[in-house]
């Protein structure tokens, strides 16, 4: 987003060898500040995205905007292009006709909701079927890309994905699935004799 070179802003330490050239690396870091802020002026001018973030711990929406704030996305957040709200994900509605979603929903302790009477594994499969049927009839035309450590949400959320990316969150495996949406509610596939 607005051309940011990942480690903007910090120290690494290739810096301390000494074959490190310092004017060479200044002149690197220089030049990827200007880009950056000329990203962030194409995309104060444009207008041509709006990113919308949510979690429904409030906690970790402010660390979020913290965060958006500490990379240099202020200016975003105070045009209104980049915004953080606390929401459960079931009360999220489309805020255009297409657009993407990123989500790393819970696995595990984190899906059991507060005061929750069913056990962990019905909590997880109503929260998911009902997060599938959310985007099926609300969110026609977006792509959805969901990072889990459960390798079969897929069949939970009742959506066929495009690509399924194995990558890592530490030594969990996980997928980065890519979900096209289209309309439709969820039905449970036949079950084998």
């Amino acid at each position: 987003m607005c051309d940011r070179a990942p480690g903007l802003s910090r120290h690494f330490a290739f810096e301390n060898l000494s074959l490190y050239d310092e004017n060479l690396g200044k002149a690197l870091q220089n030049n990827a500040n200007e880009a950056f802020n000329k990203g962030l002026d194409n995309a104060l001018t444009k207008r041509h995205f709006l990113w919308r973030g949510s979690d429904i711990t409030q906690l970790l929406v402010e660390i979020a905007q913290e965060n958006a704030c500490r990379a240099g996305f202020e200016e975003l957040i105070e045009a209104g292009l980049l915004g953080f709200s606390q929401r459960d994900a079931l009360s999220t509605r489309p805020n255009a006709p297409a657009g993407l979603i990123l989500t790393n929903p819970p696995y595990g302790e984190r899906v059991l909701a507060k005061g929750a009477d069913v056990p962990e594994d019905e909590a997880y499969e109503r929260l998911f079927k009902a997060y599938g049927n959310l985007l099926k009839q609300e969110f026609q035309g977006w792509t959805a890309f969901l990072f889990s450590g459960d390798l079969e949400i897929r069949k939970t959320l009742g959506l066929a994905p495009k690509r399924k990316t194995p990558l890592f969150n530490g030594a969990i495996e996980c997928r980065l699935f890519e979900f096209p949406l289209t309309a439709g509610a969820y039905r449970p596939r036949a079950s084998a004799p």
